[in-house]
């Protein structure tokens, strides 16, 4: 069994993926409790859609955006590349399990980019999926933390996890910080009392 996971966040133009444009995907490599080799991919589609409340909070400008981001089709092949190289049993049909805090809309936008890219996204990765905010509700549950909410904020704060605020809702600064994450609940959960 391969315990290899890919931690993952997105920044969006918005929360409905048939309507908004994915704007960046972030990505490291989860190895028995080490990181490994990450993505940053700023993705420019043919048409940027987007609302304000989302790039209130992600302080993404569309404009300038555009100018630096990689078009959809070049940005596929590169994040493709980068699972293959650190994922090979993909090869042999294993499927890679994604690590997110509320990783289900961050697979909603993944499959929105692989479509328009005209790539298939259960050819990479599996059905199953490791949310850190349900891990979160679960310790909570479980009488192991106390903390009252699930927000991705509140769970850096409980376990002081750092990093610069202006990296705040970036993929990438998100991806790394949710991997700590992820690192500090299993601790706990192989904690004894």
């Amino acid at each position: 069994m391969n315990d290899r996971l890919l931690v993952l966040d997105t920044e969006t133009g918005g929360l409905d993926p048939s309507r908004f444009s994915i704007l960046s995907v972030g990505g490291v490599i989860w190895d028995a409790g080490v990181l490994g080799p990450e993505i940053n991919l700023q993705i420019a589609e043919d048409v940027i859609c987007t609302e304000p409340g989302s790039l209130a909070i992600n302080l993404i400008n569309p404009e300038i955006h555009l100018s630096t981001a990689t078009p959809v089709t070049t940005a596929i092949k590169t994040f493709t590349n980068y699972l293959s190289v650190n994922f090979p049993a993909l090869e042999k049909g294993e499927k890679i399990t994604l690590v997110g805090h509320n990783i289900a809309f961050d697979v909603g936008f993944l499959r929105r980019f692989f479509l328009l890219g005209n790539m298939c996204y259960d050819d990479y990765f599996s059905h199953r999926l490791v949310d850190t905010a349900a891990i979160l509700k679960f310790l909570q549950l479980a009488g192991r933390i106390s903390l009252d909410s699930q927000s991705s904020s509140a769970a850096f704060a409980y376990f002081d996890i750092k990093f610069q605020q202006c990296q705040r809702h970036t993929a990438l600064a998100d991806a790394r910080a949710t991997a700590a994450l992820f690192n500090e609940m299993l601790r706990l959960s192989k904690a004894h009392d």
